[in-house]
């Protein structure tokens, strides 16, 4: 008798350690199996390069549409400022989609995972910087400017970063630089981030002169493009 409860015992143990170890594997599969699939799905070098196109020409469909109903300016930047940064844009632009100034030696090889990795960059920027643009609504202005009856912002995307439309560009930006995956494409990126620092911070200076009370604290409670970062 003892020997055959000693016998079910071990058996009773065995089968609860077959089972734990089965459903151990049944989890860790759940989990990567969305990793698995999407590898599977992974698109081509040039599925991803007509992808990031749709994303931009989303983007500009939708700046398009929004600035129809922007607020009327009531101070802007000087002419040779805006000038100098439509110019710095075209620059960017030149680098990023076109340019082979720097030879075609690819830093980012032309795979499936980078091509799935350009595909998620550059789709969560875009859903980023449309975010922040509704949120923004007709306080926007594609310039240096401040509004008629301006609002400080502080909702959506902009309780985590002040510039969440330039964090969203940046990573739109990135994406479509590791789909050409070129030196000028990361060099046009490297280029995008001086401008818009640039523009960035002159921006600040004016929100701080016209929001002395309010905008101060709240740059001390953010960060400018990265979260926890910059």
């Amino acid at each position: 008798m003892r020997q055959h409860g000693l016998l079910k015992s071990g058996r009773n143990y065995l089968g609860w350690q077959i089972a734990r170890h089965r459903l151990k594997f049944t989890l860790a599969f759940s989990a990567v199996k969305p990793a698995v699939s999407m590898l599977l799905l992974a698109p081509t070098h040039r599925e991803a390069i007509s992808f990031i196109h749709n994303c931009w020409v989303m983007f500009l469909v939708v700046w398009a549409i929004a600035a129809l109903n922007a607020k009327r300016t009531k101070e802007r930047w000087s002419t040779a400022a805006g000038l100098g940064y439509l110019l710095a844009n075209v620059i960017f632009w030149y680098l990023l989609a076109d340019s082979d100034f720097l030879g075609d030696t690819l830093l980012v090889h032309h795979g499936p995972l980078p091509s799935l990795l350009a595909e998620v960059v550059c789709f969560v920027g875009t859903v980023v910087t449309v975010w922040a643009r509704v949120v923004l609504g007709r306080n926007w202005s594609g310039s240096i400017t401040f509004k008629e009856d301006h609002e400080l912002i502080e909702r959506g995307p902009y309780q985590f970063v002040r510039h969440p439309i330039y964090t969203g560009l940046l990573l739109m930006a990135l994406g479509t630089a590791l789909v050409r995956g070129t030196p000028d494409a990361f060099l046009g990126l490297l280029f995008f981030i001086v401008i818009h620092v640039w523009k960035l911070r002159s921006e600040e200076a004016l929100l701080t002169r016209h929001f002395p009370a309010s905008y101060p604290g709240y740059r001390a409670r953010t960060r400018a493009l990265i979260p926890g970062i910059y």
